[in-house]
């Protein structure tokens, strides 16, 4: 079972977007492979997206029992999505005031504990993670074997992605396994000059061996489409841009963490 995380630290960036067509990526393209969605935003918009409104999920079934009951049943926690071959673990609310609960943020194993007991039913566990840094947060960095990175072509989401390695390194203390998988590049527009003066600055800066020029993913209102009907741009009809490039971005995802494509 592979894990992987995607987060930076800045709002905005398309966290969820990645990580519900990564999904759907793998669901579609890779059938005989099982996912686990794992939400870990209180917002709970990958739950929207995959499963149901946040609002309506019985907090007894959602994430936050994973962190109030160390007798619950992993039955009760994996829901099945709206993807054939996806189940996800969804969010409500109530995950942000868990941050406030000083006993439990003790406690950075929670998630890995978890996933241990679920291992033998997934082939891909993704996670997709609040803006703000939490316990809860760094339990799934701890858990997880790889690191994702989106990041904006502006100039605070190159100041995050210092933030998001000097955090890395610190996580390392505690999971020397998890690796970075990359920087992606997103909502990426090349008519736009200063994009690309950013992505060349990045590709001469100390992040260029971390960063994923060749996979990133266009401004493309697909996208926005499939968001707006609660779909992933492989369910919307007809061929995108940025269905090939999720396309692209999901075989690339496969070979590196599993080391080969059917």
């Amino acid at each position: 079972m592979v894990t992987i995380v995607v987060y930076i630290p800045k709002g905005g960036t398309g966290k969820t977007t990645i990580t519900s067509n990564l999904l759907a990526g793998l669901n579609f393209c890779y059938p005989n492979t099982k996912a686990l969605a794992l939400d870990l935003s209180p917002e709970g918009h990958l739950t929207y997206l995959l499963h149901e409104n946040p609002d309506m999920v019985n907090s007894e079934k959602s994430v936050c029992r994973l962190f109030l009951d160390e007798h619950y049943k992993e039955s009760d926690l994996c829901q099945p999505s709206r993807l054939e071959h996806v189940d996800i673990v969804p969010s409500t609310l109530y995950l942000g005031e868990l941050n406030l609960n000083s006993k439990l943020s003790s406690n950075h194993f929670i998630i890995k504990e978890f996933l241990a007991r679920v291992k033998c039913k997934y082939d891909f566990v993704l996670i997709d993670s609040p803006t703000v840094f939490t316990f809860y947060l760094l339990n799934g960095l701890v858990a997880a074997d790889y690191l994702l990175i989106p990041s904006l072509l502006t100039p605070m989401s190159s100041h995050a992605i210092h933030d998001m390695l000097a955090l890395y390194e610190n996580v390392k203390k505690e999971n020397s396994k998890l690796k970075i998988l990359g920087i992606l590049p997103n909502r990426v527009n090349k008519k736009l000059d200063y994009q690309k003066e950013i992505l060349d600055t990045l590709k001469t800066s100390s992040f260029k061996g971390k960063l994923l020029d060749e996979m990133s993913i266009s401004e493309d209102k697909a996208v926005l489409k499939a968001v707006a009907k609660r779909k992933t741009i492989f369910e919307m009809n007809g061929k995108s841009n940025s269905q090939r490039e999720f396309k692209k971005l999901t075989d690339w995802l496969f070979g590196q963490c599993v080391g080969t494509t059917p």
